[in-house]
């Protein structure tokens, strides 16, 4: 929509999905809201730069003072979920309208060279991230992230992951903020968390942002091996 209507909600329901070089999106350059995607199926799959989003854009010749909210992306995979190669399932806000609520369940994630994501440029803030499942893997440069990027006012969204197993290999999991806005908190429950292969988990506060955000494990065993970290750091003095 680029007006005060808001859009349409999407919903696709399959046995099974699969995106390369396409999209599933709702956006909104308008003061109405964007639309709630919701993809309903037994497998997912995403590749070569595919991708299902929401996101606020509004239409300003300075500083935007309206816009409206992203809708919310709503991923129900039985079976398996996965994002490769350039691909993303993000929610986003150029404005003052705040980027929409991730949320993932499924019984298998994984996440390689690919990114699931909500973020904020502007004065509205990034959305919460939340997934649920049996097993998550994040591969090389498979990100789970929120950022309040500079020159943003916005906070950054919380992230929250619960599963059995959570394989972190080259991949990260991160909340930061780059503006004057906080970092979100991260919070990961699992029976096991391996976080190798330079791997990392942090909420970074740059100089500008009000805090890091509190990084929360609970977990039956914890191993962090090979360069990889968990860090919560601030920028500012």
């Amino acid at each position: 929509t680029s007006t005060d209507g808001d859009a349409r909600d999407v919903l696709v329901r399959a046995d099974e999905a699969r995106l390369e070089m396409a999209e599933i999106v709702s956006v909104t350059e308008g003061d109405g809201a964007a639309g709630t995607v919701t993809v309903d199926t037994g497998t997912l799959s995403l590749e070569n730069q595919a991708r299902i989003s929401t996101s606020s854009n509004p239409f300003c010749l300075e500083v935007c003072v309206t816009g409206g909210n992203a809708g919310a992306v709503k991923i129900l995979a039985r079976e398996s979920v996965s994002v490769m190669s350039a691909s993303e399932v993000s929610s986003n806000t150029t404005g003052p309208g705040d980027a929409g609520v991730v949320s993932i369940n499924t019984g298998s994630l994984f996440v390689e060279q690919a990114r699931i994501s909500s973020g904020t440029t502007s004065s509205g803030d990034a959305g919460e991230i939340v997934i649920g499942a049996a097993t998550v893997r994040l591969g090389f440069l498979g990100e789970v992230e929120s950022v309040a990027d500079f020159d943003s006012s916005g906070d950054a969204g919380s992230i929250a992951i619960k599963a059995d197993d959570i394989g972190i290999d080259g991949g990260s999991i991160g909340s930061s903020g780059f503006g004057t806005g906080r970092a979100g908190t991260i919070a990961l429950a699992a029976d096991t968390l391996l976080v190798d292969g330079l791997g990392g988990i942090s909420s970074i506060a740059g100089l500008g942002a009000e805090a890091p955000g509190a990084i929360d494990i609970s977990a039956g065993l914890v191993r962090v091996d090979n360069g990889s970290l968990i860090s919560s750091s601030s920028g500012s003095s």
